[in-house]
């Protein structure tokens, strides 16, 4: 049975938010190695499992192709730096100075610091909930550095937790910059991971380039790393959130301290300390704020006179065998949607201009109907609509169509 859309995002992002979790606890295993060394053995197994997961997705052709783009790959690096060096060189260095519980309470207020870069970079709309959201993680990441005390300010901690904090931000970054320019995850894991494997390998060299013995829990620890986290998570996550709400995504993803406190307590020993569960609960508490709201991470509009509510659903169109909608992402466009409640007896509505499109259109795919009905909340007798194209344009194409099926509903009415 096939999963459709928005449930195979659902299961991509439970898989990353455990693997996720369990993260932390595998760089734990690996403090014995120097750092750059433990880094450069990792990518040098990421690149080779990032081409399999190509090779496996039948993408080589989208590489080369890729590979011509100077600005998209610059766009990739940037995003992998951003992405893989915290939750990669930073949180293992954080780790020599805090436990592996504490650090991922607090890199993982990441999702939160994403809400902010949500109306100007992806024009998702901040709700007055997620501002509250946010605001409980903030005070998390205080909890954090102040280890619960507040004479702790001046602790040697501190420092190490303001630079986690300033990582979770990083993370924010390249997570919106990924779902922005609807980066091709599979092309985009191989760019970042030579990205990084030539960084490291300069690091290494410059620090001595000295290898020391690799234990079973090095090796372990460099294959999950590499494997699992880089390649696996990466892949998940990010479709998934290209996909999901961003506010869905970022609130769900609070489990994750939940999940590490668990996993480092079994595995490393780490007593849970009740400031964890405290900034566990603060971040988490966007969970429970998130079926309070309903606007919030829906399309901001540039066009007020557009009564409907715009919904940006590019990202379950990525693979879309829709040539003109395909196209129009790869140019940048955006697909954006709205469901027309429909009074009429039929339909049958006039012509859509060129790249408009309606759920029922057989130009959609099966999967992408059942997606855009369960997003927008469509009913049987109601239409959404869709377009592909530059967003100010579509938003204009849009209220142009909406009034003409509206139209041609009234004039399907049967008379008084």
């Amino acid at each position: 049975m096939e999963l459709g859309i928005r449930n195979l995002a659902y299961v991509y992002l439970v898989f990353a938010l455990v693997t996720g979790a369990f993260m932390p606890v595998m760089l734990d295993l690996s403090k014995g190695m120097q750092i750059s060394e433990f880094f450069l053995l990792v990518y040098l197994v990421t690149v080779p499992s990032s081409i399999l997961l190509i090779l496996l997705r039948g993408k080589m052709g989208v590489l080369f192709n890729e590979l011509r783009n100077p600005k998209l790959l610059g766009v990739m690096v940037l995003a992998g730096f951003l992405n893989y060096l915290p939750l990669g060189y930073g949180l293992l260095y954080a780790e020599h100075f805090v436990s592996a519980s504490l650090a991922t309470a607090v890199i993982r207020t990441s999702p939160l610091m994403m809400l902010v870069l949500l109306p100007v970079f992806l024009r998702e709309r901040l709700s007055i909930y997620q501002i509250f959201a946010l605001s409980l993680g903030i005070a998390g990441i205080c909890l954090g550095v102040t280890g619960g005390r507040l004479s702790a300010l001046g602790s040697a901690s501190a420092p190490i937790i303001v630079l986690l904090a300033v990582m979770a931000f990083s993370y924010a970054v390249a997570g919106v910059i990924i779902k922005k320019y609807m980066l091709d995850m599979e092309i985009s894991i191989f760019i970042f991971g030579i990205s990084l494997l030539s960084f490291y390998s300069v690091l290494f060299a410059s620090t001595g380039a000295e290898f020391s013995k690799v234990t079973l829990a090095d090796m372990a620890a460099i294959l999950y790393v590499a494997v699992v986290f880089n390649v696996l998570n990466a892949f998940t996550y990010f479709n998934s959130l290209r996909v999901i709400r961003t506010t869905i995504v970022t609130n769900l993803y609070l489990v994750s301290p939940f999940l590490t406190f668990l996993f480092a307590d079994i595995a490393l020993g780490e007593a849970i300390k009740p400031y964890y569960i405290l900034i566990a609960l603060l971040v988490s508490a966007g969970v429970t704020i998130q079926r309070f709201d309903r606007r919030g991470g829906t399309y901001m509009k540039k066009n007020a006179s557009i009564s409907s509510q715009i919904y940006d659903v590019t990202g379950a169109f990525v693979n879309s065998g829709n040539i003109g909608i395909a196209t129009a992402i790869k140019n940048g466009g955006k697909v954006l949607a709205v469901k027309v409640e429909s009074t009429a007896e039929s339909n049958d509505y006039a012509p859509l201009p060129q790249g408009m499109y309606t759920h029922r259109d057989n130009a959609i795919s099966a999967s992408e109907r059942k997606y855009l009905s369960s997003i927008l909340g469509a009913g049987e007798r109601d239409t959404v609509l869709l377009g592909a194209g530059a967003p100010g344009e579509t938003e204009i194409r849009l209220e142009s169509a909406i009034a003409s099926m509206q139209k041609t509903a009234h004039r399907q009415l049967p008379m008084q």
